[in-house]
């Protein structure tokens, strides 16, 4: 089921091809995790169509390439992708700040890109005190006290298995992955602002989704839907789950609004 595709600076993109059908479910993990983040729906999103799950460059089994990264390189980690299986329409499935490449693929592949389902994401734009500990994150003294914090609010709680694994697994990640993370994704905010504001400069607009559990503060789930009535492409839903990680608690949910999304495109 694994294959690579190479891109144009040579790095090895590893990827699992699921099912047939377009538009294919191209699923993009977080900051350092791998394709294991997509395990609890794959089997469901590719029995409606294609479904891709990669790494990115750095991370899993692709390639660690010997220069710095970023954004934009991930971007082009997921064209290699696209490209080597010649698929023509895409819907993104963006974990967390893996949003800010999906966001990129619409200004790179305009129409071939159908809509866009964002996973636990701030949509809204980030809280100071998270771009403070985005600063602190990118110091070798600070890095894994942020990171440390994270996964204790992350996990909400609980003591879900699915999450812990999933925790387990981006804690193999060290400090140069992590900085790196805490580098892009501040550097991405201070470049774009919201990303809703980014959505609402597409034009024509693209239909988007947002899929979350955390924060469970009511105001953030109202501050979303008011922007989706008055947005009609936008959509927002908060399931009942504790952590960061809703696809490990709730699975047959997250699947089946990604699929409900799918089906209006």
């Amino acid at each position: 089921m694994a294959s690579g595709a190479t891109t144009k600076d040579g790095v090895n993109i590893a990827y699992d091809d699921y099912g047939v059908g377009e538009p294919a479910f191209v699923c993009l993990p977080g900051w350092c995790s791998d394709r294991s983040q997509f395990s609890p729906i794959v089997d469901q999103l590719s029995d409606r169509a294609r479904t891709i799950v990669l790494d990115w460059r750095g991370h899993g089994e692709s390639d660690t390439p010997d220069v710095d990264f970023g954004y934009d390189e991930m971007t082009h980690d997921v064209l290699a992708v696209i490209d080597a299986m010649g698929i023509e329409r895409i819907v993104p499935v963006a974990a967390s700040h893996a949003g800010w490449a999906a966001l990129e693929l619409c200004r790179r592949l305009g129409d071939r890109v159908m809509g866009l389902v964002f996973m636990d994401w701030m949509v809204m734009g980030a809280p100071p005190a998270f771009i403070t500990g985005l600063r602190r994150m990118q110091q070798p003294d600070g890095w894994a006290e942020v990171r440390d914090q994270l996964f204790q609010m992350w996990r909400g709680g609980g003591s879900n298995p699915g999450v812990e694994a999933q925790i387990a697994q981006m804690n193999s990640y060290g400090a140069d992955t992590w900085m790196r993370a805490g580098r892009e994704i501040e550097a991405a905010y201070q470049r774009h602002g919201a990303p809703v504001e980014v959505l609402a400069s597409f034009d024509p607009p693209v239909p988007t989704m947002h899929v979350y559990a955390q924060p469970a503060d009511p105001e953030v789930l109202q501050a979303q839907e008011t922007f989706a009535s008055e947005h009609r492409w936008f959509e927002v839903h908060r399931v009942d789950a504790q952590s960061h990680f809703p696809q490990f608690e709730v699975s047959d949910e997250i699947a089946g609004l990604i699929e409900d999304f799918a089906s209006k495109l």
